[in-house]
């Protein structure tokens, strides 16, 4: 009967051992898994703020791309106003010359 007494206790005493492990195995598994989540919200955060600079960047391009644009233009209509103004001045050296004769 004490023998049996004794495996008993012995058993309980190596479930109580086998509970404190598995405890503290629960334990560092919740721990990793906060670490975890923490990496996951920081990486979440980095993405975000990386489509936000993607996003700005592509606002730049687009109002570069509109000023390079209006740049264009406006130099085709200076070289228009130039030859208008070229032809003005020959058309008038013309009619002078013919004025003169």
């Amino acid at each position: 009967r004490d023998e049996a007494r004794s495996m008993v206790y012995e058993r309980d005493a190596r479930l109580r051992d086998i509970d404190a492990a598995l405890g503290e195995r629960a334990r560092e598994r919740d721990e990793a898994r906060a670490v975890a989540d923490r990496r996951y919200a920081l990486v979440d955060e980095r993405e975000r703020e990386r489509d936000e600079a993607r996003n700005v960047v592509r606002e730049k391009e687009q109002a570069l791309a509109q000023h390079l644009k209006e740049r264009d233009e406006a130099r085709r209509m200076v070289e228009e106003r130039d030859l208008k103004l070229t032809n003005s001045i020959r058309e008038r050296d013309e009619a002078r010359a013919v004025a003169d004769k």
